[in-house]
């Protein structure tokens, strides 16, 4: 918790190594993580529990091999070894377990995470989450920042676990995609302010590739090794950018909406919303957006990448937008009030 807080809050102390060309690109997710302080049931908890099982592993190398996932998904299944999720609408949940394969008398991981994006983002492949049940799934021995556990990748080379699986992970189950977009250069995340690469990291930090040719602010940018989406090293891993930043808030706002609103896993509850409904929807010129309350703020209109592509000084509880300038699709409109008070709207353009 202590790492995922450093990380998504720009707060861990190596983000001093990012190279200088990255720093305008730098962004801070503002997300703060908890432990759970009540269960499903409302009883108070510290939102850990342990499970004893007779599976020594959860994984099956001819199925990851073919990308049935089905055997590791019995992590998350009490009849099949694992255990239940809790309410995956209102908890982040992560199975922490053992995924390795015997071989020749070693123990060898096949994986050291893996974590389910919410279905049918733009920037995932149609299919991503086909038969997997919504959480994150991490080698128990890369799980936190003071793991008792030695770990080498089977190759004799020591592997500096800092607990950066997990930010990986939950990069993954906040929207983000691989910064090399799983393929090669004509490949992408669908981020604009991550620079492509040809492939992944080999758990190095070799900070003087430059695989693709791209145009990112005017630069070809080299390898973003210090991208917490790669698979460079823990040690050199430091920065989300500006962009995966936005597309993780909008992710919060929408397909986890419940995670961060009214939840009383977390004794959150929203003391200042702001009641607003918006009209005509769907619409192609312009929208009329009233509010509950007199508000001086702020409307903002993001797309389904998290990028914000439109912004109106809002003052009155009555406002018209013009969308004219938008594609058609889907948008999310945050209205802001002076005071912290909000609301989310879910726009359709045509």
């Amino acid at each position: 918790i202590r790492v995922l807080n450093e990380d998504y809050n720009r707060m861990n102390a190596d983000s001093v190594n990012l190279r200088s060309e990255f720093l305008p690109y730098a962004g801070k997710a503002n997300i703060q993580f908890k432990l759970a302080e009540f269960d499903p049931q409302g009883n108070p908890t510290n939102g850990i529990t342990r499970t004893q099982t007779s599976t020594t592993s959860f994984m099956d190398m001819m199925g990851m091999l073919s990308g049935d996932m089905s055997s590791m998904e019995k992590v998350k299944s009490t009849a099949n070894g694992g255990i239940d999720p809790w309410n995956q609408s209102r908890y982040l949940n992560i199975w922490v377990c053992n995924m390795a394969v015997n071989l020749m008398g070693m123990e060898m991981p096949m994986l050291l995470g893996y974590a389910t994006p919410p279905a049918n983002l733009p920037n995932w492949p149609a299919g991503s989450t086909a038969n997997m049940s919504d959480g994150v799934v991490i080698q128990y021995q890369v799980f936190g920042s003071n793991n008792p556990n030695p770990f080498d990748m089977g190759l004799g080379t020591p592997y500096n676990v800092k607990g950066r699986t997990a930010t990986h992970e939950v990069g993954h189950y906040l929207g983000l995609r691989h910064v090399w977009g799983d393929g090669d250069c004509s490949q992408d995340d669908g981020i604009a302010d991550t620079p492509n690469a040809a492939d992944q990291s080999q758990q190095d930090c070799d900070n003087t590739k430059n695989t693709c040719t791209d145009n990112i602010g005017g630069v070809d940018l080299p390898d973003m090794i210090e991208n917490f989406m790669d698979y460079s090293a823990e040690d050199c891993q430091n920065t989300f950018t500006a962009q995966q930043v936005d597309l993780m808030r909008s992710v919060l706002e929408d397909h986890r909406f419940d995670l961060i609103n009214n939840n009383p896993a977390l004794s959150i509850t929203k003391v200042d919303m702001l009641n607003a409904s918006m009209y005509p929807n769907p619409a192609n010129g312009s929208v009329t957006i009233t509010t509950d309350k007199h508000i001086s703020g702020t409307i903002v209109v993001i797309d389904l990448n998290g990028k914000e592509v439109l912004s109106q000084n809002v003052n009155g509880v009555e406002s018209t937008l013009n969308i004219t300038s938008l594609s058609n699709g889907v948008y999310q409109v945050v209205i802001v009030g002076a005071n912290g008070a909000s609301n989310t709207l879910k726009l359709v353009k045509l």
